[in-house]
Formats: C-alpha cells, sequence, structure tokens
C-alpha cells in the first residue's frame, strides 16, 4: 500500500512528532509498504495515497479532512499525540471539539502507551490500537561516568509543558556536598526561557542548560549519565524515556499518565508533578543509595522490551493486515 504520513512540524525536526513520524515511515517500509512523510500543511490536496496516517488530530486536521472527503473509502489513521489526549480533550471547548471529530472521522485511532487510553471516550475503543513507540537509531553500550558526582540529564525543549526549570529549583534544595549534577539538553521556547537557563547556569553548581544538539548526540549523553530525568506536566509517550529504557538507563519522571503508561503502574521512581521538594529529595536518594538505583534499573530492564523495534512494527503490521483484508 502507498501510506502517506504526516507531521505538523518539520520533517526533520527533533520534535517528537516528527522523530515519530520519520520512525514509523522506515518500520512500515521494511513491512513492504510505500511510506511518505510530508508536513501535515503539504498535504491537502489528492496524494494519491491509499491510507492516510496523520500525527495530532488539531494539527494535521486539513490534512486529514481533505483526505477523507476525497477518499471516503479509504481508511484514514489518527496517531493521537499528547497534547491531543492529555490537554486539548480534558479541557474541552473547541479544541476538545476538534479532536473529537477527527477521531469521529477517522477509522483507526492509535496511541502510543496504555495510560492513554482511559482519556479516550469509550465509543471510540473498538477502533483504537496501543502501538508504544521503539527506537530507531543505534544505541551505544551503557557506561556511566566514574568518578564522584552524579550526572543527571534531562532530555525535553525548554517550554512550560515540560516544567523546565522544576529540577533547577530542586537542585537548591539538595544538601550540602550532594554529587548530583544535572545537564539540560534542549532548545528554547523564547528569549525570556533563555535568559533564566543562562542565569541558573551561571548561579546554579547542581544545573547546566547545554543548549540543543543532534539526536545522535542526544543518545551518547544519555549512554552515559547515572540518571535521566523527566520532569514533564504532559507527554504522549516520550521517546528519550523508550531511548533510555533500550539502553538501560534508570529513569526517575513525573507521575502523569504518559509516563506510568510506559514506565508501568508500579515502578518506583515518579515524583508528583511540580512537587519540588519531592524530586529533590528522590535525586538525592538516587545518588546515594546504590540498592534504589539497582531496582529502578531492574524495573527499567522487564520493561524495555515492550519498546522494541520489533514490538512496534507488529503492532503496525496487525492494524495494516485489517487494511487489507477488510471488504
Amino acid at each position: 500500500m502507498k501510506i502517506l504520513i504526516t507531521t505538523p512540524y518539520p520533517i526533520d525536526s527533533t520534535r517528537g512528532n516528527s522523530v515519530s513520524a520519520r520512525r514509523i515511515a522506515g518500520i512500515l517500509r521494511e513491512l513492504g509498504h510505500d511510506a511518505e512523510v510530508k508536513l501535515a500543511a503539504d498535504a491537502t490536496g489528492d496524494t494519491g495515497a491509499d491510507v492516510l496516517l496523520a500525527l495530532h488530530a488539531r494539527k494535521s486536521s486539513d490534512a486529514l479532512r481533505a483526505f477523507t472527503a476525497a477518499h471516503p473509502d479509504r481508511s484514514a489513521i489518527l496517531l493521537l499525540t499528547g497534547s491531543d489526549v492529555h490537554i486539548d480533550l480534558p479541557m474541552g471547548g473547541e479544541k476538545a471539539a476538534e479532536v473529537i471529530d477527527n477521531m469521529e472521522r477517522a477509522t483507526h485511532l492509535v496511541v502510543a502507551q496504555e495510560g492513554s487510553v482511559e482519556t479516550i471516550p469509550e465509543r471510540f475503543h473498538d477502533k483504537l490500537s496501543v502501538i508504544p513507540k521503539s527506537v530507531d537509531i543505534a544505541l551505544p553500550k551503557y557506561a556511566p561516568p566514574a568518578g564522584e558526582s552524579f550526572r543527571v540529564v534531562i532530555a525535553a525543549h525548554l517550554r512550560p509543558l515540560k516544567d523546565p526549570f522544576r529540577s533547577a529549583d530542586a537542585a537548591r534544595l539538595l544538601p550540602e556536598g550532594s554529587p548530583v549534577k544535572i545537564e539540560h539538553f534542549g532548545g528554547l521556547a523564547d528569549s525570556e526561557m533563555q535568559a533564566r537557563a543562562e542565569w541558573e547556569t551561571h548561579v546554579n553548581p547542581h544545573y547546566q542548560w547545554r543548549g540543543e544538539i543532534t539526536r545522535e548526540q542526544m543518545i551518547q549523553e544519555l549512554a552515559t549519565c547515572h540518571l535521566h530525568l523527566n520532569t514533564a506536566l504532559m507527554e504522549g509517550g516520550a521517546n528519550s524515556i523508550a531511548e533510555a529504557m533500550l539502553i538501560g538507563v534508570p529513569i526517575i519522571a513525573t507521575r502523569i499518565p504518559g509516563n506510568v503508561g510506559m514506565l508501568g503502574k508500579d515502578y518506583p521512581g515518579y515524583f508528583e508533578p511540580r512537587d519540588t521538594n519531592e524530586l529533590a529529595a528522590l535525586l538525592q536518594r538516587c545518588a546515594t543509595e546504590e540498592n534504589f538505583i539497582d531496582q529502578l534499573t531492574a524495573t527499567i530492564k522487564e520493561r524495555a522490551p515492550l519498546f522494541t523495534r520489533k514490538a512496534e512494527a507488529a503492532g503496525w503490521g496487525r492494524i495494516l493486515e485489517k487494511l487489507s483484508t477488510k471488504p
């Protein structure tokens, strides 16, 4: 089949939607299909595709509407993102209505982790699939650095939904002599955040903003840290968490549906969103309690097989098998 994948962001972007679009295209090609990725804004004409796979209900809305109107007999798969499921739907109003409208329009719905299912209205569950995201890049062997410092890496753009300075605030609560050193990698949302990030780097002995780097470089940073930290207020399923899990890096993260859906309900490394005190205590515990880090690592290794390329390919294969055999 000829499958068109749309993403709301530039195709070569490091944003999660574009990373996922490129990865899924590669998987579909491996399964024998002709898969192409386009910017959603460029996919409103007749593309000649047999199937549309749209990422983001609202931001790929025009492409989805155009495709289903032109080809009511063809399949349209909507991959719901974190902002679709965990922001727009719960908040209601016009944005939620647009998401619901496009969920009605699509023939199949996909979410990236189990934590998103309960947010989807039950009437859509018969066309909903959970396909955990995998990693489409070579992963190095895990090699945490030797020495007295405890290196913590954050991989997230500096924007409000990522609560980017929670770690810097928590760092100020660490006890004197704490070995925790936080390095934050990610691009900027605005100049105000740049000013704060640069100031924190200058005055905060436990925090450094390192700026935006390539995905390949980010993988190397994950492979050479002691701990991966996710402070997000909302996630649809973070690529960096999947990458860290497959490398074998222990993780601490906010207790939000997108993280719980990936790490599991009983994962011991959660803290409540915006809880600076709890995060500071958890960071210090990770840096000083070897048994606790071992517990996190063991749980990570148990969950990691869910996020392999083989597992994701099987999920997409099941959906496409349904499409090829439908009347």
